[in-house]
């Protein structure tokens, strides 16, 4: 028979008795737990912080209230004596704590770290018309609420919003460097007419939750992907050489909105959904490609919507432009190729001796105008090309090739008056 002491293998220290007492059973762990817990409580720790990070400590509070404020120490959250930025802060992050509201109301002298409005819950951060800088990243936090003002607030990293950023005037200059990430919540600067008012250098990207901006700039060759749709209604100014690709679905993207006011870009790339409902005008002077999700609608006929380069349209989305009735509203100096998803014109205008090439079928229901001479290529297959649509709509063309299908369907009149080439032996 073992002994009753080896029969016990545990971390207690056990004393045979008859009757066993709380000083006789001894655990070695609780003494390190104790002081731990004894620890936390007695320096306030918060994990996450950085010695020199500011929060925020009242319910309504302005900037440059030293008070008001707390500062880590690297230990513990103490009352600060200097407000965020007032010395150098580059490295700290100041936080608007929940149901804190701050009012910026002075211009510090340095730049401050990273920005976090809000807590999950709520929390304001106003700006009025100051000068503040953060270099480094924005955060506004589901419930929380950043208004932007007649002051110059410039973001040096990234942003990322799931609250409310909101901006009602336009004489203040708000510049984002880093690329906007917005997951849920609201942006609105409608207010916004003047687009260096409001920069996008690293683009932005919206995927959830309404995006209202009136004008805006972006940097040259970024990225708008509106997975929920963006929508501009004062104009985008787009640096450098003026290239931009529109990313989304596609039904959702981005929509050139607004009366009388025109875009001009140079390259654009769709890769999600480009409306343009402006009645100003929507220049693109280089090519335009459609891949992936890409799609365009053109849903007014005041506007003149021009592509000077090819147009090429290799996606799943649609080219939907029947509103269109004026041909000269719509034009296609250097034709279109129209190899996947459908296409659905209205009236158009297309270079003189350029090629549509519909392997796809391609529609026009209004009228297609012929520049200089009026020769045309219809290039596709047997079985699609082109179709010359309508009710009474006449169409007419000088020299006309076809290596693909042309379908007549309008009721109205078709007229060539030189050369017919049917080289496929598809009419």
């Amino acid at each position: 028979m073992k002994s009753l002491r080896h029969s016990y293998r545990q971390t207690y220290l056990f004393v045979p008795d008859t009757k066993i007492s709380d000083k006789k059973l001894f655990n070695p762990i609780f003494p390190a737990v104790l002081l731990f817990i004894s620890f936390v409580l007695m320096t306030n720790i918060s994990i996450g912080q950085s010695a020199g990070d500011y929060r925020s400590a009242a319910t309504s509070m302005n900037w440059n209230a030293a008070a008001s404020w707390q500062k880590f120490d690297g230990t513990s959250w103490l009352v600060s004596t200097d407000y965020p930025g007032q010395n150098a802060c580059s490295g700290c992050t100041v936080t608007i704590q929940n149901a804190n509201t701050v009012t910026l109301n002075v211009s510090p002298a340095n730049s401050v770290g990273n920005i976090v409005v809000g807590g999950g819950t709520n929390g304001t951060l106003t700006l009025g018309t100051f000068t503040l800088y953060d270099a480094g990243n924005l955060t506004v936090n589901a419930g929380a609420t950043l208004n932007l003002a007649t002051g110059t607030f410039t973001v040096l990293g990234t942003t990322s919003t799931s609250g409310t950023i909101s901006d009602a005037s336009n004489t203040g200059i708000n510049t984002f460097t880093g690329r906007v990430t917005k997951t849920s919540g609201t942006w609105t600067s409608t207010a916004v007419t003047t687009a260096s008012n409001m920069v996008f250098s690293g683009g932005f990207t919206n995927t959830a939750g309404g995006f209202s901006a009136g004008a805006a700039t972006i940097a040259d060759n970024q990225t708008l992907t509106g997975t929920v749709n963006m929508s501009f209604v004062n104009g985008l100014t787009i640096l450098g050489n003026g290239d931009l690709t529109i990313a989304g679905t596609t039904t959702a993207g981005v929509t050139f909105g607004g009366t009388a006011i025109d875009y001009n870009v140079r390259n654009l790339s769709l890769t999600g959904l480009l409306t343009v409902s402006t009645t100003g005008n929507l220049t693109v002077t280089g090519t335009t490609s459609m891949t992936g999700t890409g799609a365009f609608n053109d849903n007014n006929n005041a506007g003149i919507t021009s592509f000077a380069g090819l147009v090429t349209h290799a996606s799943t989305g649609s080219w939907t432009s029947t509103t269109v009735t004026t041909s000269a509203n719509m034009i296609f100096t250097s034709g279109f190729t129209n190899t996947s998803g459908a296409f659905s014109a209205g009236a158009a205008t297309i270079g003189d001796n350029q090629i549509l090439t519909g392997t796809v079928n391609m529609s026009f229901a209004a009228g297609l105008t012929i520049l200089g001479n009026g020769d045309l290529n219809i290039a596709g297959t047997t079985g699609a090309g082109v179709s010359f649509a309508g009710t009474a709509i006449n169409y007419s063309v000088r020299n006309l090739s076809l290596t693909g299908l042309l379908t007549v369907s309008t009721t109205g009149n078709l007229s060539y008056r030189h050369h017919f080439s049917n080289r496929c032996r598809c009419f």
